[in-house]
C-alpha cells in the first residue's frame, strides 16, 4: 500500500520524482515473481498467478513512460538552449 501512495506522489510532480521512478520497477518486478514461484510450487491458485501478471504490464508501461519522459526532456531541453 505505501507503494501506491508513493505512485500518486510522483504523478504529482513526474519531473522531481523521476530520479525515483526505476526504483519502482523493482517493485511491479517483485510481486509477480514471487507470486509465480508460489503457483509452481503449488501454494497459490492460478487466478492469483495471472492477476499478479497485471504488475507486469504496469512495468511495461512504467519503463515505457519513463524513456519516452526522458527523450521529451531532452529535445525541451535542447530547444530551450538554442
Amino acid at each position: 500500500m505505501a507503494w501506491q501512495v508513493a505512485f500518486l506522489i510522483m504523478a504529482r510532480e513526474p519531473v522531481r520524482y523521476r530520479p525515483l521512478m526505476p526504483v519502482t520497477w523493482i517493485e511491479k518486478l517483485l510481486y509477480p515473481g514471487a507470486v509465480w514461484m508460489l503457483y509452481f510450487k503449488g501454494r497459490v491458485p492460478i487466478d492469483s498467478a495471472r492477476i499478479a501478471t497485471f504488475d507486469l504490464v504496469w512495468l511495461a508501461l512504467f519503463v515505457i513512460a519513463w524513456v519516452n519522459k526522458g527523450i521529451v526532456t531532452r529535445r525541451r531541453a535542447r530547444t530551450s538552449s538554442e
